[in-house]
């Protein structure tokens, strides 16, 4: 028997990622629209993100004081799913915890944050602005 297998047991499978107290920080090498995990804990979990030039974008914490297995908070269960999303590409997160948590199942979306492309409006005026500068030369 093991510690998995009494308190903090794992959604799937028999790897997962723990913390024994203190903050775990998470870089993405390009920025995401959402990150989610399930987490078992002993204490409040806060999940921040921050963007590129390192603002916080954003944040949720669990929804129980504890959710172990055994011991949890009453109507609690182990393996809490969180979920961030957001309309920014997300850099980095840091899940903060005064206690000891477990991360199972990390998933992100990969897809890049998109980046608004010009109006038709904008890139017509620009074109005749180019032409009227053209045949001025021309001239």
């Amino acid at each position: 028997v093991t510690l998995n297998e009494l308190e903090f047991p794992p959604k799937s499978g028999s790897i997962v990622v723990f913390n024994d107290g203190g903050a775990m920080t998470i870089s993405f090498i390009a920025p995401v629209l959402n990150v989610e995990a399930y987490f078992t804990y002993d204490s409040r979990i806060t999940i921040t993100a921050f963007d590129i030039n390192g603002n916080q974008i954003g944040s949720l914490s669990s929804q129980f004081l504890s959710n172990l297995a055994l011991s949890g908070v009453a109507g609690s269960r182990p393996n809490e799913l969180l979920s961030l999303t957001l309309p920014v590409g997300i850099s980095k997160i840091v899940i903060s915890s005064t206690g000891s948590f477990v991360l199972d199942d990390l998933k992100f979306n990969t897809q890049a944050a998109e980046v608004p492309e010009p109006t038709t409006l904008a890139l017509v005026i620009g074109g005749a602005a180019i032409l009227a500068r053209f045949r001025r030369k021309k001239s």
